[in-house]
């Protein structure tokens, strides 16, 4: 009898042992994939596998709420149906929790979809957000897709995604970055993928489409082919060899160097790039560049002086707009006109030089400078202007210096003729 009670012991053991593995093996559910260095940064990327039975209920304790055909809710997240895949759309305000592991396949009504894309605005503002662990099927991330996340502090993106969308993870909480090998293209026109994150200060990269620059205390992700900056911590110098720096590469540094110096290899200052910068204290423009974007240098609020090399030919609007502890610019011969509000609201600026090839100034150019003492202006013939290049400055205080032969002409000239006095340059 003890013999026959331990073979039936023996036998329900081992079919419950089969049984147990057969079913893992059948939903595939929570495997994990462990990619080297050279793979995720030695980070580990879930390959969660959901499958839901006919009557609607997830496997493996996951939660599944159906919307509509195309739309669930799986463990708080949304996912769309689209084109036979599956597209991360948002969450569930109500219950979400804050940690996004997003899952890799659903299986369900007969059919297994792959999630692809993190849909636009699926995480905007998520004010719960602290973590998000992305699968290896993913290939995208879209516009806003992270942005305003202010507790996202760190991500890893997997090597098969190749498309980082405008303002994707902008505005969040980032400190550390790792961006997988697949990676193709990370928005950098008009707005950059991690517009306004302010805090970075680790950044790693493995795609060979980008390379990592670690030289003093550098952290820089270039991109190989235009040699263009893309991403920067905020104790970031620029490395030689760059020729571009990406939309609002440096928005909102508040901790990096008090000093930057243009690399000769740059022949644009581009748009944004050092907007908001409240670090900055002196910047040094090689005469290699030609051109400073709009807002390129927008709210440096501690920038006090700059000048711009002769080669410069134009500058944009509001490239310097609220510099208020500028005291001095010098614009060189090369600039022909200033766009709109290019030196608005520098309040503390009291010296200005205006190089011999401007020719128009016809916006809010220099408006609220209201501490002008004097403006030299090499231009022979008075540049076109508007009754609001001055707007709110102080010119009834101000001595404005000129080429000797073109006083008369200045003195006929609207706003020209309100400065205090107008004088030969010496």
């Amino acid at each position: 009898m003890k013999r026959t009670l331990l073979f039936i012991s023996a036998v329900l053991l081992s079919m419950l042992t089969v049984t147990t593995f057969t079913s893992c093996g059948d939903d595939e559910e929570d495997d994990i994939i462990v990619s080297p260095d050279n793979g995720n940064n030695g980070q580990q990327s879930p390959n969660i596998i959901v499958t839901v039975d006919a009557n609607g209920n997830a496997k493996g304790g996951h939660r599944f709420v159906k919307i509509d055909e195309a739309n669930f809710y799986i463990d708080d997240i949304k996912y769309t149906a689209v084109s036979g895949d599956l597209e991360v759309t948002g969450y569930d305000k109500a219950y979400f929790n804050g940690v996004a592991r997003i899952i890799s396949k659903l299986i369900y009504n007969g059919r297994t979809m792959k999630v692809v894309r993190i849909a636009n605005d699926a995480f905007m503002s998520c004010s719960a957000l602290t973590s998000v662990t992305f699968p290896e099927t993913l290939t995208s991330i879209g516009l806003r897709a992270f942005y305003g996340c202010k507790k996202l502090t760190d991500i890893t993106i997997p090597d098969n995604v190749t498309y980082l969308d405008e303002f994707a993870f902008g505005g969040t909480g980032l400190k550390s970055v790792y961006i997988g090998s697949g990676v193709k293209y990370i928005s950098t026109e008009a707005y950059s993928s991690f517009y306004c994150c302010y805090d970075i200060n680790s950044i790693k990269v493995s795609t060979s489409n980008l390379y990592y620059d670690s030289r003093y205390d550098c952290n820089a992700i270039i991109e190989k082919s235009t040699r263009k900056l893309i991403l920067a911590c905020n104790n970031t110098f620029i490395p030689e060899g760059v020729v571009s720096i990406a939309y609002y590469a440096f928005n909102g540094c508040t901790k990096g160097p008090l000093s930057v110096t243009i690399p000769n290899s740059m022949t644009s200052i581009s748009h944004g790039a050092f907007r908001g910068y409240t670090a900055l204290t002196s910047v040094t423009i090689p005469n290699s560049v030609k051109s400073i974007q709009d807002y390129a240098f927008y709210g440096c609020n501690k920038l006090t002086s700059i000048t711009i090399p002769d080669n410069v030919t134009s500058i944009g609007g509001e490239a310097f707009h609220g510099c208020s502890k500028m005291t001095s610019v010098i614009i060189g011969n090369g600039v022909k006109s200033l766009a709109m509000s290019a030196f608005i609201e520098c309040y503390s600026l009291s010296t200005i030089t205006i190089g011999s090839g401007v020719t128009s100034m016809t916006g809010e150019n220099f408006s609220n400078c209201s501490r002008l003492a004097d403006v030299y202006c090499y231009a022979q013939d008075v540049p076109l202007s508007s009754n609001v290049t001055f707007y709110k400055s102080s010119l009834s205080s101000a001595t404005l210096h000129v080429p000797a032969g073109s006083i008369s002409s200045y003195k006929e000239s609207y706003p020209w003729n309100r400065f205090r006095s107008i004088v030969a340059i010496e």
